[in-house]
C-alpha cells in the first residue's frame, strides 16, 4: 500500500467514542498516524478517586505501510497502537487508597516504582 492510500483510508474511518484519528504522508512508504483521545488527567484524582480534569492526549507513530496490502492490515496496526495506549493509560488510572487518604498507582508508567513493577511482571512472563 502507498502512503497516500493509507492516509485516505484513515480519513474515511472512525474509531471508538472520544478517539479521533488523523494520518499524513511522511514519505512514499510512511505515514504519521495520530490518535487524539479525549480523556481525563489521572494526576489529579478527587478525594473520591475520580479524575475530573478533562484533557486531550495526542499519541502518534510512524507506520510503514509498504507491506500492508489491505485496509485490514492498516486497521490491525491501528488497533495495536490503540491497545498499547490503553494499557499505558490503564496503568495510570488503576489506583488504591492509602491509609493517609491519598491515592497510589503501583504500576504507573511514569514512576520508577511503576516501571520496575511492570518490567518484573513482563520478565516473569505475566501478561494482562
Amino acid at each position: 500500500m502507498r502512503a497516500s492510500e493509507a492516509v485516505e483510508i484513515v480519513r474515511n474511518s472512525v474509531f471508538k467514542p472520544g478517539w479521533r484519528m488523523h494520518a499524513a504522508n511522511y514519505s512514499q512508504d510512511l505515514i504519521l498516524f495520530t490518535f487524539y483521545i479525549d480523556t481525563v488527567d489521572t494526576s489529579y484524582p478527587d478525594a473520591d478517586g475520580v479524575c475530573r480534569k478533562h484533557i486531550t492526549l495526542v499519541r502518534d507513530d510512524l507506520f510503514n505501510v509498504s507491506a500492508m496490502r489491505t485496509a485490514g492490515d492498516l486497521f490491525a496496526r491501528i488497533l495495536k497502537l490503540s491497545a498499547e495506549t490503553d494499557v499505558h493509560e490503564d496503568r495510570e488510572f488503576l489506583k488504591h487508597r492509602q491509609p493517609d487518604g491519598s491515592w497510589h498507582a503501583p504500576l504507573h508508567p511514569h514512576t520508577r516504582e511503576g516501571q520496575h513493577s511492570w518490567a518484573k511482571r513482563e520478565i516473569a512472563g505475566r501478561s494482562i
